[in-house]
């Protein structure tokens, strides 16, 4: 059911916070439970206050060759300000045309909200590529939150649904032809921010 107040990272509930991929991690999580852990110790995450985006745009680790795309960063800004920073931890530079981002909110079981990055949009080997959303021009540069210059995509006017994402939805970023996702349509999960339910 509903998780209201937010699924548990790091022993900290999700909502109203941003999360920092850890250096050290290099892959993806197909599986939440093993990311989220359980405290800071044990969890792929560095948990910040809401609106931190000092990290935005500037992820590091160490470049290993493993086979996909990551979730670097998730904001969960004041309003409907949002971030959601890819990472390219691979050897080559990769096609966004082959990704998307299908979200499930509350309590769903299948992909409800989706978002295809912008057409023949790459990300180098070692780059990231961030999304954002903000409710106005003003709202993007208030309080030294989203500049526009850091934003790969502003999704404000693409898809605003998708980015309404709190701390009780779940993010995925698929593998997969440029269709509408399903869970069974062969989209590979590569990577999780939250659990379906």
């Amino acid at each position: 059911g509903d998780v209201g107040s937010g699924f548990i990272v790091c022993g900290v509930s999700a909502q109203d916070k941003t999360f920092v991929r850890k250096p050290s991690v290099v892959s993806g999580a197909t599986n939440f439970s093993l990311s989220a852990g359980t405290n800071a110790d044990d969890c792929e995450w560095i948990v910040h206050d809401r609106n931190t985006l000092s990290f935005v745009g500037d992820h590091e680790c160490v470049l290993p060759i493993v086979p996909s795309l990551i979730f670097a960063e998730v904001v969960e800004g004041s309003g409907y300000n949002k971030v959601l920073e890819i990472y390219n931890p691979t050897a080559s530079t990769v096609s966004l045309d082959e990704y998307i981002i299908g979200g499930i909110t509350n309590d769903g079981s299948d992909y409800e909200a989706f978002l295809w990055f912008t057409a023949g949009a790459e990300l180098a080997s070692g780059g990231t590529y961030v999304v954002c959303r903000c409710n106005s021009a003003s709202q993007c540069v208030d309080n030294a939150t989203i500049a526009s210059e850091v934003c790969s995509q502003n999704a404000s006017s693409s898809s605003p649904y998708w980015m309404n994402y709190n701390g009780n939805d779940a993010l995925f970023l698929l593998k997969g032809p440029r269709s509408m996702p399903s869970s069974t349509s062969g989209h590979t999960v590569v990577d999780t921010f939250g659990y379906a339910y």
